[in-house]
């Protein structure tokens, strides 16, 4: 029974070591922008981690020895391990790069405000934009250099839509241009009664009145909304002063809008 809680006890130590390890990990993963001063720190987290498991389970039979003419220098195994994990955590990763996306309005210049979303084939990365309209991403991994990536705006009054890009083989700056979207559309077309004939001197009242016109003797009219094309919109349309037509719409810049009375 000693020995089974002797043993039990000598394994205390190794769990603790990957714990703290994987914390350390999982917490500079947390991190939005690491620097690296939390980068040095983690890896010596993780290197007495893995120093203190190595000890644990092998006792130290790894070693490393040098002799030179003022002696021999004799370093054990958690110690070989501990500065394996310090030289191993930069000599890797030091083809990776940080992507600083400028974002510009095609008019007004720099985007400050709002958000972009960076999807690559197996990550999707959210910044915000600062004061200079930039939003950097860091420690991209170099296999992702000129490779197809799109770009997410996620910018108020701006369309969303997914912008296709082409990772810099060489750079680490993409200047992106977008424009605002239209807050005015241009509607023409015309109404039609009951009786399937243009409707003359029909008034048309859009938005709760916001916008209102009437239609010629031809039965056509027009009318500039203060939406952008594709939003919906309501109508009212009104003659010899009763509601005819009341419903809405989605507002297009595509052909004709026509109305027809029920």
């Amino acid at each position: 029974m000693k020995t089974e809680k002797s043993t039990a006890k000598n394994w205390i130590p190794y769990v603790a070591g990957v714990l703290i390890a994987a914390l350390a990990i999982f917490l500079l993963n947390r991190l939005s922008n690491s620097t690296s001063l939390n980068y040095y720190i983690t890896l010596l987290i993780v290197a007495f981690g893995a120093a203190l498991a190595l000890f644990t389970i092998q006792k130290s039979f790894a070693s490393f020895e040098n002799t030179s003419q003022y002696g021999t220098l004799k370093l054990g195994g958690p110690v070989v391990v501990f500065f394996m994990v310090i030289v191993g955590g930069y000599v890797l990763p030091q083809n990776n790069f940080d992507l600083t996306i400028n974002m510009y309005d095609a008019n007004s210049g720099a985007i400050t405000s709002g958000a972009i979303v960076l999807n690559l084939d197996d990550k999707k990365e959210e910044r915000l934009l600062d004061i200079n309209g930039q939003a950097t991403f860091k420690k991209l991994l170099s296999q992702y250099r000129n490779t197809k990536a799109s770009i997410e705006p996620k910018i108020k009054n701006y369309p969303n839509k997914a912008i296709e890009v082409v990772i810099p083989a060489n750079e680490n700056v993409l200047n992106i241009t977008i424009e605002k979207n239209n807050d005015s559309t241009a509607i023409h077309g015309m109404v039609i009664g009951r009786d399937n004939k243009l409707q003359k001197n029909a008034q048309l009242s859009f938005l709760g009145g916001k916008v209102k016109t009437q239609s010629d003797d031809a039965g056509n009219y027009t009318a500039v909304l203060p939406i952008a094309d594709g939003q919906e919109a309501g109508i009212i349309i009104i003659i010899n002063d009763s509601i005819v037509y009341n419903e809405r719409f989605n507002v297009s810049t595509t052909g004709e809008t026509n109305f027809y009375l029920k």
